[in-house]
């Protein structure tokens, strides 16, 4: 009777773990300069919806890995967060979860963070979550159209946000998923 070995979890994880081949980035392509800042007393989701090149979703499930945010915080709290937007209907999103906070900086630059434990659908969103405060995080550009929802504690996990159009704005903001 042949004996068979046990593989350490561990090691079996390694084996099957995507590898940084099968990771994927979707979102803003980055290019284009900040040239808007957008600014809420309170707190706002915003979300890309279409962008001119580029997915404004996932295009597959997966765990979100590195999120990149190209701009700065122009006034005010510079902590922003990340949520998984989801789909229900109407133009309207849920919030399937929120990441911690990051520091966005004043400097303009490209900037990149690693929310934990993030994984979507196909079809969901990131939308960058602000507490109040302006943020240098958009570009005008044809072909783009973004969302924004603002309300005081009206946007935590579970909440549905009926968002406002921002055509010809672009959130430039790109997702690495594996």
């Amino acid at each position: 009777m042949p004996r068979l070995c046990a593989v350490p979890a561990a090691v079996l994880a390694i084996l099957i773990a995507p590898s940084a081949a099968d990771a994927i980035t979707w979102g803003s392509s980055l290019k284009r300069a900040p040239d808007t800042t957008l600014s809420a007393p309170v707190d706002t989701a915003y979300w890309a919806t279409r962008l001119p090149r580029g997915q404004a979703a996932a295009p597959r499930a997966g765990q979100v890995v590195r999120v990149k945010l190209r701009g700065s915080t122009a006034e005010g709290d510079t902590r922003v967060l990340f949520q998984i937007l989801r789909p229900v209907g109407g133009g309207r999103v849920q919030v399937i979860a929120t990441s911690r906070a990051f520091d966005l900086p004043r400097d303009e630059g490209i900037h990149a963070f690693a929310p934990e434990e993030f994984h979507v659908r196909k079809g969901d969103r990131i939308g960058l979550a602000a507490i109040g405060g302006g943020h240098r995080v958009f570009a005008r550009a044809r072909g783009a159209a973004s969302a924004s929802f603002t309300g005081a504690g009206k946007d935590g996990n579970g909440d549905v946000l009926s968002p406002g159009g921002l055509r010809g704005t672009e959130l430039l903001l790109r997702v690495t998923q594996r």
